[in-house]
This record gives C-alpha cells, structure tokens and sequence, in this order.
C-alpha cells in the first residue's frame, strides 16, 4: 500500500530512519524470513516504476507498506553482488597486466556495487525510475529508499537531489559506522572506513577525470618496463594469501576485496534460509557460470569456489 505524505513528513527526521542498520542474525532470522525472491525482473527500479507510476510534483515522499518489496531488495542486492564479482574479476586482468591506472577505476566500480548491495540489504537505496508527467512525457526521478519498520515491512520513499556516488558513499558510512559483522575478519576494513572516508571516491575522481593524474600517477608511463613487468608479477596473487604489506597498491586491491567479501557473506547468511537456498545453489552456479565465460584466469574465480565451499581451503 502506497500512501502520499508528503505534507506531513518532517525531512529532519530522515537521519533517524535512514541510518538504521540490522545485524546478519537479524537480518537472516526475523526480516528476510519470509522473504522469497519471486520475480527476477523486479529490481527497484521497476518496483518504483510500476508502484509509483506518475510524476506531478517535486518533493514527494510516499509510505510504503508491502512484505514483498524486501524481495526487490534482497535482489538488488544480488545483482550488484555480481557486478561487483564481474568487476573484480575484470579489474585483476587489468592490473596484472600492469594496466593499473583503468583497473583503478574498475576495482572502484566494483566497491560502489558492493556498497549499493550493502546498503539495499539494510532496505536502503537510491533508484532513477522513469515516471510518467502529466502531459505525457518521460522523466527521470531520482528517490531515496529506507526504513520506517523494517519488521514490519513499512518503507519511505523520498524525491531526492543527489550527487550520485558522493550522496551514496555518504550514505553508506552512515549505515556502516557502527557495524562490526564478523570483526576478527573485517577489522582493516571497519578501520580503513572509519580513517578514510571518501578517500577511495578521491582516487576514481583522480584517476577518472583529473587529467593531472596522467603526469603524477600513472604507473605506465612513469616505470620503466622492468618494474612494470614486476609490478604485474605483484598484482597477480591471490591477495587474500598475500601477507600484510604497506605496500599502497595491494593495500587498496585488499580493502576492496574484504568489501567484496563482506557482501557475500552477509548474502550468504540471508539466503541460507529454507526458503532461499534453493535460489542460493541457482545464484551461485550463474555467477560460476559468468567466471567461465570471461575465462577468469586469475585469483578471482578461485576466490569465489573457496566462499562458497566448492575448494578444500576456504579463505
């Protein structure tokens, strides 16, 4: 059920809502228990489409009370579970090739998919639907999704201006700051959070756009192809096998790597449920199924069977 309330909605009350997080028993035992993944198409972008439908004003902000929607969300979160793997897998053929400077970007891309699942799992997101005006035409909206009574499966769903990857990096350390899921093996990456806010989404920038960064970090150009042939020898290794260096190229690949992991284990918590592991088994052979078809020849693939216990060591 979808209801307008955007008159009576305070906005100052949105922090208190939409920086709620859960913990996995939680997650897994009371608020995706019941939750089934029934339609794959339904990503929250269509939901919001087909829910919302038209575009009359600016500002809007809707309560939505509907058990099924932490299906679009449990699957979202899926989909950029994969997108992150895929990324990852595409970002060590780059950079043990020495390609870094693109693989920077690439092991970003696969951060910001990470966080986008991380925060669609807390019933957090952000969506660009395209909603329908008055008179016709299409538009592009962006809303931000949270939390009313995750439990009891009551949403808001709020007209928001954005920046894109600023708002939701921002969001995410909101979500995150207090979370301590497993941390005997996700304490560098709790700590680097907490250190260096925004300190990945400055790299992208740099290496995406600055064109500054051509002449100060580009490792192609400025080492001469013995080190860069090492360099790639580097990049190569499982990272996760690679013991504790400062060493600022494995230490950046090592967080965005416990992200990636942290992702999946809380997924793979979530979908351990009865209701869900059937769904679990088919997830996990598409995204086999993904690793060979790119040819994955690099730690990633590896990586992914020992998560899901198809190797004898399991990281």
């Amino acid at each position: 059920m979808l209801n307008d309330i955007s008159t009576s909605f305070n906005k100052r009350n949105r922090p208190s809502l939409s920086d709620k997080s859960f913990d996995v028993p939680l997650l897994k035992a009371i608020i995706y228990a019941r939750t089934q993944i029934i339609d794959r198409n339904n990503c929250i972008k269509i939901y919001l489409k087909n829910t919302i439908r038209t575009y009359d004003s600016p500002d809007k902000v809707y309560s939505l009370v509907d058990e099924e929607f932490k299906s679009v969300l449990l699957y979202e979160a899926n989909l950029q579970f994969s997108k992150a793997l895929y990324n990852w897998s595409i970002y060590k053929k780059l950079v043990s090739k020495g390609l870094w400077s693109w693989a920077c970007v690439t092991l970003y891309y696969a951060q910001f998919y990470c966080i986008n699942g991380l925060l669609n799992i807390q019933g957090n997101g952000f969506s660009r639907p395209i909603l329908l005006t008055s008179s016709g035409e299409e538009k592009e909206i962006v809303f931000h999704v949270y939390t009313e009574d995750f439990a009891a499966d009551k949403f808001i769903i709020e007209m928001r201006n954005y920046k894109p990857h600023e708002d939701v990096w921002r969001q995410y350390y909101n979500v995150y700051k207090k979370y301590k899921y497993s941390i005997s093996s996700y304490h560098e990456l709790y700590q680097y959070d907490v250190e260096n806010p925004f300190e990945i989404l400055e790299i992208r920038h740099r290496a995406n756009y600055d064109t500054a960064f051509l002449f100060e970090d580009f490792i192609e150009y400025l080492l001469p192809e013995n080190e860069l042939e090492e360099f790639a020898l580097k990049m190569q290794n499982n990272i996760f096998t690679t013991f504790y260096t400062e060493d600022e190229f494995l230490k950046l690949e090592y967080i965005a790597s416990l992200r990636i992991k942290l992702l999946f284990d809380i997924l793979h918590a979530i979908l351990g449920n009865k209701n869900l592991e059937t769904i679990r088994t088919d997830l996990y052979l598409q995204r086999k199924n993904m690793l060979n078809n790119i040819k994955d020849d690099t730690p990633v693939k590896e990586c992914f069977l020992n998560w899901i216990g198809e190797n004898q060591s399991i990281i």
